[in-house]
């Protein structure tokens, strides 16, 4: 069976396998007749997998085979949680703040449940932030304040310094996603890279110069430097002006299914959403990767 099985792709979604499993089961070779049994077991159990979205079924995944991708001259990345691990990073950030100020001994019951609502409510701060309901200050001098509250303590008992420490800490750590580098020197060898991200300017420019990523990149276009965040398609125009590209040249690659892609695909540009965690969605990316080493297969 192995040897009808070498080439299989593995990034098949469930409408294939039931047109092959028609196809070997009622068309059948002579080779494929001694193995049908063993051939039903696999493709039952491959079958329920992909319903499963062991595979991501609901969008379309370049283990396929890959897209069209003709015309393309400028890779725009969204920078964290595609290129810069802000995941990592922010954890290993509030470890230290917890450690420092001695978080427990103030009424926190965890390391644990302090990341979780910090999380849920940094989260609500940006949302609002993108949407302009909140500025800048009060997004990054009230989400300790609020996180506390958040946990039923007194938020004037969060130390006030922890604001300045997270946003001093945080973007010097050098966390980037796996094949990070590898992938950047490879595109940059075919397509001039460029930055679109929502960050914070001072924030931003230090996590590009401590993983060492500026010399992949040709323009950086930071939101609060534009005046418009992306989804917002002036952005994308905006950034398209600075690289003196055309829509039909451009191609974004993000984690945000509206921020980076539709937000993009609605300037005229093709999307490529980086899904590491294998998020349901039901949006139509041009292409749906989990690893960036893919894009070396793409592009």
């Amino acid at each position: 069976m192995d040897s009808l099985w070498t080439d299989w792709p593995c990034g098949v979604n469930s409408d294939f396998l039931i047109d092959s499993y028609w196809d070997i089961f009622h068309y059948p070779t002579g080779a494929q007749q001694k193995e049908n049994t063993a051939l039903y077991v696999y493709f039952d159990s491959l079958l329920v997998a992909t319903l499963d979205n062991d595979f991501s079924a609901n969008a379309y995944s370049t283990r396929g085979g890959a897209p069209e991708m003709n015309g393309i001259r400028h890779v725009f990345f969204d920078l964290d949680n595609t290129i810069w691990d802000f995941e990592k990073s922010s954890m290993a950030t509030l470890r230290e703040l917890y450690d420092k100020y001695t978080l427990a001994e103030l009424g926190v019951t965890s390391f644990d449940s302090f990341v979780a609502a910090y999380k849920h409510r940094n989260e609500l701060l940006w949302e609002e932030y993108r949407m302009g309901k909140v500025d800048k200050a009060t997004l990054r001098n009230k989400r300790f304040a609020l996180t506390f509250w958040d946990m039923g303590l007194d938020p004037e008992t969060a130390p006030a310094a922890m604001a300045d420490d997270y946003v001093e800490l945080g973007p010097r750590k050098s966390h980037l996603f796996p094949h990070a580098h590898e992938t950047l020197d490879y595109l940059r060898q075919k397509y001039t890279l460029h930055i679109i991200t929502n960050g914070f300017a001072e924030a931003q420019s230090v996590k590009m110069e401590a993983s060492d990523l500026n010399k992949y990149f040709n323009e950086v276009i930071i939101s609060e430097h534009t005046g418009y965040k992306k989804p917002d398609v002036r952005i994308f125009q905006h950034s398209m002006e600075k690289a003196g590209a055309m829509e039909n040249e451009c191609l974004m690659i993000g984690d945000g299914l509206e921020v980076d892609v539709i937000g993009a695909q609605q300037a005229g540009w093709r999307a490529i959403f980086f899904n590491p965690h294998g998020i349901l969605h039901e949006a139509q990316p041009d292409v749906e990767i989990k690893e960036l080493k893919e894009l070396m297969g793409i592009l």
